[in-house]
């Protein structure tokens, strides 16, 4: 049985302490009172990436549960873990919060957990979405943040030279992207939610990356919830032929391609996203 590990400063600083004595943070955004969606964040992301949906889920009655993977913000690191075990730690925060049936999306790095839970969680998912989501294992070179020093750099410049990690990112980023991230708004979150990845630095980050470019060990004709993909056609970070091949390869996939949107594109049009995975709720 899952307690909460102490009183939380706020709804964006919460940890719950799980069977094992792990720490799981986590952060609350959209409607308290709303149907509730578990969000899972991407490979330079943290509970804090869960206010890009905050806006439109307050809007459309939706509650954003932003989960943070092992190792990243507030949850402690996990040895030897897999992507597989994560939907046991979504099943564990869903018994606590009192949900017994709930949404999941991932976004980036964060697709694959999503996919995960599309396996093993049944019938108490009512939606599963990846979002710009990495594409299969050896489907793309190696990540940016394979290697300690890489993701060591990722942070430093994040914290102590936030202009320069945003022109960064942005240097092979598409025109929808390079729009987006000098926004005071989304570049505020961005640099909020890379900082906190590396709290307890980067070896989470890592072995997230490492964990990504091996077999998921997800068995897409376990589906029992159908997936559906969100996916920017000028997407540099994961181009969009990686994103169609995924959506091949996983049976009754809904799949969305968005003409002229980047990798970034979810900051801006979370609205437009909540909408298709929630019809009822516009």
């Amino acid at each position: 049985m899952m307690r909460h590990a102490g009183k939380p400063p706020g709804p964006h600083d919460r940890v719950l302490k799980l069977p094992d004595g792990r720490l799981l943070g986590y952060a609350e955004f959209g409607d308290p009172a709303g149907g509730m969606l578990f969000f899972f964040h991407g490979c330079r992301g943290s509970r804090f990436s869960g206010a890009f949906l905050d806006a439109a889920a307050k809007e459309r009655g939706v509650r954003v549960v932003a989960l943070e993977r092992p190792g990243f913000g507030l949850s402690d690191f996990q040895l030897g873990r897999s992507i597989a075990a994560w939907p046991a730690d979504v099943l564990e925060a869903a018994q606590y919060l009192g949900c017994e049936r709930f949404a999941v999306l991932g976004f980036g790095a964060g697709g694959p957990y999503a996919l995960a839970c599309a396996a093993m969680l049944g019938e108490q998912l009512s939606v599963v979405s990846a979002v710009s989501s990495v594409g299969l294992p050896g489907s793309a070179p190696p990540g940016r943040l394979r290697s300690n020093v890489e993701a060591a750099l990722t942070s430093l410049l994040a914290r102590r030279a936030p202009g320069l990690y945003v022109r960064r990112l942005a240097r092979n980023a598409s025109a929808a992207d390079r729009a987006i991230l000098p926004r005071p708004a989304a570049r505020a979150t961005l640099l909020k939610s890379v900082r906190e990845a590396f709290r307890h630095g980067s070896r989470g980050v890592v072995d997230d990356a490492a964990l990504l470019a091996r077999p998921w060990g997800v068995d897409f004709a376990a589906f029992s919830t159908s997936p559906s993909l969100w996916h920017g056609e000028d997407d540099r970070d994961v181009p969009v032929s990686e994103a169609r091949t995924l959506a091949g390869a996983m049976p009754g996939c809904a799949a969305t391609f968005v003409p002229g949107a980047g990798h970034f594109w979810l900051l801006e049009h979370a609205g437009e996203m909540l909408d298709g995975l929630f019809p009822g709720k516009q």
